[in-house]
């Protein structure tokens, strides 16, 4: 299973240098890096203009990309299809809801 939580740039080094800037180590950059070592990394290869806030298309793009199951997102003003493809576009309290029980 895929779900997509997309990012443009690289998010880990940015949040990386800025707290070790502050000295504060948080668990967030532990989670961060736990993450990072099992993930998988893809890049677009296509452009989309499909929704209104043009910001937001990267997230479908990325879905597209890797054949994402779920694309998981509490913006319910720009993402307001159900589906994109075959990835299903769902709120976090409708995914806990209806795919974690």
């Amino acid at each position: 299973m895929h779900i997509t939580h997309a990012a443009r740039g690289n998010y880990h080094q940015e949040y990386s240098a800025s707290t070790q800037q502050s000295g504060n180590f948080d668990s967030g950059l532990l989670l961060l890096d736990g993450i990072s070592k099992v993930a998988t990394r893809y890049k677009t290869t296509i452009k989309l203009f499909i929704i209104k806030d043009t910001s937001d298309n990267k997230f479908l793009e990325l879905a597209a990309e890797c054949k994402s199951d779920f694309l998981i997102t509490g913006n319910t003003n720009d993402f307001t299809m159900s589906s994109f493809g075959h990835t299903k576009i769902v709120s976090p309290k409708e995914y806990w809801e209806q795919y974690c029980f």
